[in-house]
């Protein structure tokens, strides 16, 4: 007995791609912001908290925007 799910593509896709536009791009930009932290010679104990936030922020601001 077999489950047919051809029928669910279309909305698995757009799950799919908002889950990765919500996700990539605010980690896109945290690891750019945590290579130029990292070039400007910033310690660690202030980079990490500010790229994490920056993470999260990103995070809510796509989902917010795309939903």
């Amino acid at each position: 007995m077999s489950i047919d799910f051809s029928s669910l593509s279309q909305s698995l896709n757009e799950i799919l791609f908002g889950l990765v536009m919500v996700l990539f791009l605010p980690f896109i930009g945290a690891l750019v912001l945590s290579l130029v932290l990292q070039a400007l010679k910033v310690p660690n104990s202030i980079a990490m908290p500010i790229t994490i936030l920056l993470f999260l922020f990103g995070v809510y601001q796509m989902f917010m925007y795309l939903y």
